[in-house]
């Protein structure tokens, strides 16, 4: 198994912004339908019901493994808006993530909005030649939920998109989840966009779901990983072939 890119392999805390789609479609319920758990229920939890859940787990256990990792919250609309700055709380973050509802069918998302906010919330990109505070010791991540079938993600800028990318400190992840692909929706070209988001480095992990809950939850609890001390994603999914 190789090791991970960009020279980092001892640990690293993090500091991780969940970036997550409001859309419409994050109220559908489609991976509820496979679960046996929840099919008595009077309704079925959404996509965004799932998240939240699944990630005040993802939370605790990062801090499990150490306190002094951070977490961090914005949302997609037709672009990015920070909602919650880095903090150790997660109470904090899982009370912001409770009053987040599914909104509007919001018809376009400007990636390039992420990549400033990656930006201008890490401490890893200097400004006029200094840096916003002094250099920490984190790792920044972002990993995005996005929920949209028929809104491509627009890059307007690859300069932005290369640069940020290619900092050995900064990775993005992405889990996209998406009604059954159709004639009726752009769920395909949606994904490749997605793809296209770490062509140059191969540092990402993306994940794709239109029904299955239990792939999701483990889609997210492979993100536990630290992301300096983890293969690619490619790498990773050979190591699981071999190993059955």
């Amino acid at each position: 198994m190789s090791k991970p890119k960009g020279g980092l392999h001892e640990f690293v805390p993090e500091r991780i912004i969940f970036f997550i789609d409001i859309c419409d479609e994050m109220q559908e319920d489609e991976m509820s339908r496979s679960a046996a758990a929840v099919l008595s229920m009077s309704r079925r939890p959404s996509r965004m019901d799932h998240i939240k859940t699944c990630l005040r787990g993802f939370m605790l256990t990062k801090q499990r493994m150490s306190q002094h990792h951070e977490f961090a919250l914005a949302l997609l609309t037709d672009s990015t808006h920070w909602l919650c700055d880095f903090t150790s709380d997660v109470d904090q973050i899982c009370k912001m993530m409770g009053g987040l509802k599914p909104g509007d069918a919001y018809p376009s998302f400007d990636m390039d909005s992420l990549f400033k906010t990656l930006r201008d919330k890490s401490n890893l990109f200097p400004r006029d030649g200094a840096y916003s505070r002094p250099l920490d010791d984190f790792v920044y991540r972002g990993i995005v939920f996005y929920g949209r079938s028929l809104v491509i993600p627009t890059y307007t800028s690859t300069t932005l998109h290369s640069k940020t990318m290619k900092h050995p400190r900064l990775f993005v992840d992405v889990i996209y989840l998406h009604s059954k692909p159709s004639s009726h929706n752009k769920t395909q070209e949606v994904y490749d966009a997605l793809s296209d988001l770490d062509m140059e480095q191969e540092r990402s992990y993306l994940f794709e779901n239109s029904t299955s809950l239990r792939r999701f939850k483990l889609s997210v609890a492979t993100l536990l990983a630290n992301p300096v001390q983890r293969p690619s994603q490619q790498d990773f999914k050979a190591a699981l072939n071999e190993g059955d």
